[in-house]
């Protein structure tokens, strides 16, 4: 019996903030035939600063974790530190396919994001910064397959849901701002 291995790969820019999680426990992988390696994943956060403040940023950051899908269950005012710290999803998030936002691997059929039972933390941060506000956004995602019994195993972020998000954070406060008049 041949075993098959993916390896994740976890894209991110190192993160300051001591607010989102650090980096989770090793994982080994046996491959049999080749001896076993361990994998220790790297929960870096993506980054962004945007030219507003920490309060306009903070005021819309429940609405853009509400279009993308992601049910808010960690609101922390002191830390400016919003998201889900982990919850259970299966093909979308709202209505995009998973395979666009995380690499799982794939199989005849198609990419595994889109078909296994997928556990995903979803967190940002709100920091101040000299040129406005930074975003700290850090997406960790794992998947199993839905017919066998097995363990969750990691997923790597393409960093397009991370992306999105901030996107999504300067359309609102866009809209949101007053207009003025001509």
């Amino acid at each position: 019996m041949r075993a098959l291995a993916i390896l994740p790969l976890v894209a991110g820019i190192a993160c300051s903030s001591n607010a989102l999680p650090e980096t989770g426990p090793s994982q080994t992988v046996r491959i049999e035939g080749a001896g076993s390696l361990s994998i220790t994943p790297n929960n870096a956060s993506v980054e962004l600063v945007v030219p507003y403040t920490v309060a306009q940023v903070w005021a819309v950051l429940p609405a853009v974790f509400d279009s993308l899908g992601i049910p808010l269950n960690t609101l922390d005012a002191n830390k400016h530190l919003a998201g889900n710290a982990g919850f259970k999803i299966r093909q979308r998030l709202a209505k995009t396919p998973l395979s666009r936002f995380f690499d799982c691997g794939q199989t005849q059929v198609g990419p595994n994001a889109d078909s296994y039972d997928m556990y995903l933390t979803v967190l940002t941060q709100v920091m101040t910064d000299q040129r406005g506000a930074r975003l700290a956004t850090m997406v960790d995602a794992s998947a199993k397959p839905v017919a066998f019994s097995q363990a969750y195993s990691r997923c790597s972020s393409s960093a397009a849901l991370e992306k999105r998000l901030h996107a999504l954070v300067g359309q609102l406060i866009g809209a949101a701002a007053p207009k003025k008049p001509l």
